[in-house]
Order: structure tokens, then C-alpha cells, then sequence
């Protein structure tokens, strides 16, 4: 395995999705000068959520292991790696194959991170070309 590191973020669109519910509930809030701050509890938050899914990674791959990450940027789990050939996605689940367990499910990420870790495990495995 090379030296690269593959960073995978959110899917962008349930980003924007997320933040944009999020600010259209702040102005639903400000614009009808209502008393209650429940648009405020509820859009502040998902705001928030949706820019992080926009600007964070959710998976990075170093040459020793993978880190699956939150939104937050808080590392919630480090799988061992002695090589990307030692993954391999199965369906939309990325698996570590000496375990036999997944390392996560890919269904919320996207982007350009996402297709070229894909191509760099398929390209990593035996007897590929």
C-alpha cells in the first residue's frame, strides 16, 4: 500500500438537505416573531449538523488503519489495516476480510473520497490488474 491517505466525507446533499432545514427554521422564527423558541432548538442544531457533513471526513484511510468518524471529527472506531487488500466493499459495506466484520456502511458518505477509496481496494486485491 502506498503512503496515501483517502479521506471520505457525508454525502453532500444530506448536507445541504440538513442545513438548510436547519436556517429555514431560524427564519420561519424570525420572520413571525413567534414566542416560541422551539424553530431556534431545532434549527440551530441541524444546521450546524448539515455544515459539518459538508466540511468534515467521515472515513479516513491511512496506510495502517481505518478511522470512522462523526460529524464532530471524533474518531469512533480504528480498525487495524496491514494493507488496503485487506478490504473489500460488499455492496454498500466496506469489510475488513481477515475479521470478517464490516467497517462501515457506505450509504451516508459520498463524493469523489468515496470512488477512489472503492478504486484503490479494487485495485489493491489479488490478481487485479
Amino acid at each position: 500500500m502506498t503512503g496515501r491517505d483517502y479521506h471520505v466525507g457525508y454525502n453532500r446533499k444530506i448536507g445541504a438537505l440538513l442545513a438548510l432545514a436547519g436556517i429555514a427554521n431560524i427564519v420561519l422564527f424570525a420572520v413571525t416573531g413567534s414566542e416560541a423558541t422551539t424553530n431556534v432548538l431545532i434549527g440551530t442544531p441541524l444546521a450546524i449538523l448539515g455544515v459539518l457533513y459538508l466540511v468534515r471526513d467521515a472515513v479516513v484511510v491511512t496506510p495502517r488503519e481505518v478511522q470512522v468518524k462523526n460529524p464532530l471529527g471524533m474518531t469512533m472506531k480504528r480498525v487495524p489495516i496491514g494493507s488496503l487488500a485487506e478490504l473489500r466493499f460488499d455492496g454498500k459495506k466496506l469489510v475488513h476480510v481477515p475479521s470478517g466484520g464490516t467497517v462501515l456502511r457506505t450509504g451516508s458518505l459520498g463524493g469523489e473520497g468515496l470512488a477512489a477509496l472503492r478504486a484503490a481496494v479494487e485495485d489493491a486485491r489479488p490478481g487485479a490488474g
